[in-house]
């Protein structure tokens, strides 16, 4: 597998990476969890360690999906890019939109979801 690294963050990650909006979710197209699994399994397998994911992706459950799927592999080696904008709680005015109060809470969420201590790497765009 070849490497880069991501922008200005030093961090190296594979040229190849798997997107998740197919984890989770009732739709035709969307993996189950032990679907999900079997593609990050072979993708690590095979030296992928840039996984992207995002807050809109099936409210969570794409994060929920891929914070279970990595078992027996060394985390620390994988990098998430976690993606926030779309606003995700309709009572709650500040949800939603690149404002520092809605990233962080969208950060939080995700670690909640992906269930580890994960550091994703925040991506100033839409899900």
């Amino acid at each position: 597998m070849e490497y880069t690294t991501l922008g200005g963050s030093g961090t190296k990650v594979s040229r190849i990476g798997i997107g998740t909006n197919t984890f989770g979710g009732d739709a035709d197209w969307h993996l189950s969890a032990e679907e999900a699994r079997a593609v990050v399994d072979t993708a690590i397998d095979h030296g992928i360690n840039f996984f992207d994911t995002a807050n809109a992706y099936n409210a969570g459950e794409s994060e929920r999906v891929l914070g279970e799927a990595p078992d027996g592999y060394d985390r620390d080696r994988q990098v998430i890019a976690m993606k926030a904008y779309f606003r995700m709680d309709d009572d709650d005015p500040n949800a939603g939109g690149l404002s520092r109060k809605a990233i962080e809470q969208e950060l939080a969420n995700s670690l909640d979801w992906l269930a580890e201590p994960y550091e994703p790497v925040p991506i100033d765009g839409h899900g």
